[in-house]
């Protein structure tokens, strides 16, 4: 899950990445609308827009992951009843909430509560059509409903077994799904990155491992930006995602090494306890599940001007414009999401 337990029994690492994967969501979305035409911005605001949204594509992934290193990974036994009670709630009572936020803000130019109104919030709630990004919210529900079958399987079985499944589910969602030519999914793609995370969090990788495993995410990257340019011009200027595809080999490449590399890293040298550094970690920590919630709604807000001035990256230069208004959009949103959990009704809804 994005949000965060008590400071206790911190892992750094996951904390961090945290973090950075919940930015990087913020860079993906503020750079998205650059890409479905080349002229509509010209040519420099698509290139940026492609290379930060391929350079960001692993961060749904790797937060996925980071849900099954943390859960799947957890030794308390706990009964199904109360496992599910605990994970739901903290996952239903924000998409409930957040569903209603962004259906009356999406219809707040034709906003009448009577029965049509209220029906088309339930129909909308129930195909996942309220807002794009709270997709993710259903499938974190998919994941915890099956975490009593899956975890007895990681805990259980060898090394062997589990390297078996990433592999089967390698090829049938990073190949043959990704290509096109075989339809071979035996399961969801998000349960390969969920068992993932486990599997990559008890390993301790040799040096010489890990840079096969940094050479394939740089791959992965250059593959993502010009295959996506190259599948642009090859439909005749019409935007293809199919390289920015979670399916896709490239992606799985690159998440594969960022966490890698953020697992490998030394964090206990640069943020100590003691430090302010680990305050600021953990202040970003308690907020990012908000963040991921209500950032959407902030460029909203940006992009049309409701606070008097429009805010967005044709600002500034393209190679600034949009890691310029990521960061005004990550801090204001943490900066709310702190306020609201200091007030006791609303904090369960982030």
């Amino acid at each position: 899950m994005l949000s965060i337990k008590d400071n206790t029994n911190r892992v750094i690492y996951l904390d961090i990445l945290r973090i950075v994967s919940i930015f990087s969501v913020v860079i993906l979305h503020v750079s998205a609308p650059f890409l479905m035409s080349m002229q509509d911005n010209g040519i420099g605001w698509w290139w940026a827009g492609n290379i930060f949204d391929s350079a960001t594509r692993w961060c749904v992934p790797v937060l996925i992951m980071i849900s099954g290193k943390l859960i799947l990974g957890q030794h308390k036994e706990e009964k199904i009843v109360v496992f599910l009670k605990k994970k739901l709630t903290r996952i239903l009572i924000p998409l409930l909430s957040w569903s209603i936020i962004y259906f009356l803000w999406n219809n707040m130019f034709n906003l009448r509560i009577d029965t049509s109104f209220i029906l088309g919030f339930i129909i909308n709630a129930f195909e996942g059509h309220i807002n794009t990004h709270l997709w993710y919210l259903y499938m974190l529900t998919g994941l915890y409903l099956i975490t009593p079958i899956i975890k007895p399987f990681v805990r259980e079985s060898d090394k062997l077994n589990t390297k078996y499944f990433i592999l089967i589910w390698f090829i049938a969602n990073g190949i043959f799904e990704f290509f096109g030519r075989l339809y071979v999914q035996f399961f969801h793609w998000s349960i390969g990155y969920y068992i993932l995370g486990i599997s990559l969090g008890r390993e301790d990788l040799r040096l010489k491992k890990r840079i096969m495993i940094y050479i394939l995410g740089i791959v992965g990257l250059v593959s993502t930006v010009f295959g996506t340019y190259y599948l642009m011009i090859l439909n005749n200027g019409t935007f293809q995602d199919d390289f920015y595809s979670y399916l896709a080999p490239n992606v799985i490449f690159m998440a594969i090494g960022v966490f890698i590399l953020f697992k490998s890293i030394k964090w206990e040298k640069f943020v100590s306890r003691e430090g302010i550094l680990y305050k600021v970690t953990q202040s970003f920590n308690k907020t990012s599940f908000g963040i991921y919630l209500i950032h959407p709604l902030i460029i909203d807000i940006f992009r049309n001007g409701y606070i008097g001035i429009k805010i967005g990256p044709m600002m500034f230069n393209y190679i600034i414009g949009i890691p310029v208004v990521s960061i005004m959009v990550f801090l204001i949103s943490h900066i709310i999401i702190w306020a609201i959990l200091r007030i006791p009704l609303l904090r369960k809804i982030v």
